[in-house]
């Protein structure tokens, strides 16, 4: 099994095909799927739901 730490995904100006999109995310799941830890997945969807402050927008406007 292969670990990781860290890591994003991005479709950056992609212009969207629903075959690759449908395959790109079925792939991501599978590699993904036994990574997350359970206790970990409210962590994760509340942070989902929390919006940027003021900084972190700025920060992600300058990437």
């Amino acid at each position: 099994m292969l670990n990781s730490i860290g890591g994003d995904t991005d479709m950056i100006l992609y212009y969207l095909n629903e075959i690759d999109c449908k395959h790109f995310h079925s792939t991501l799941k599978k590699s993904c799927a036994n990574t997350v830890i359970p206790s970990y997945i409210p962590v994760v969807q509340k942070n989902c739901q929390r919006t940027f402050t003021e900084q972190e927008r700025d920060w992600q406007l300058l990437r």
